[in-house]
């Protein structure tokens, strides 16, 4: 336990360069940068997943549903409230992709105007 704690306050103190002859030693989910935050976003969304599931399977019940003059007749609860739950997710997700793409693509602008050299024109670096 000690030693866990001092190694932690050193990488810390030294963000990884340690002095001459002293070799820090990291856990590899700290290696990785995000790791266990997407590990906690793939535990959240498996257990999403497994309540979604279940809610489907205990809800099999006919429903009619009326929309704009539009009418379904014996459609499982399930099957409206996971339809909605996915254009719901549609719609924040498109203008979220949307805002990610143009951020990158204003990145690679960004990086061959720093570092010409770096980018041959083929698209590899």
């Amino acid at each position: 336990m000690f030693g866990a704690g001092l190694t932690a306050v050193l990488t810390k103190h030294y963000r990884g360069n340690a002095p001459p002859g002293v070799e820090l030693v990291t856990s590899e989910a700290e290696s990785i940068p995000g790791l266990r935050s997407r590990l906690a976003a793939y535990l959240l969304s498996a257990t999403l997943g497994v309540i979604v599931v279940v809610f489907a399977v205990q809800n099999t019940a006919p429903i009619s549903l009326t929309l704009f003059g539009w009418a379904l007749v014996e459609v499982p609860l399930a099957s409206v409230v996971l339809g909605a739950l996915a254009v719901g997710a549609l719609a924040a997700g498109l203008p979220l992709w949307i805002a990610r793409s143009s951020l990158r693509s204003r990145m690679r602008d960004l990086e061959h105007r720093l570092f010409p050299d770096r980018h041959d024109g083929s698209g590899h670096q």
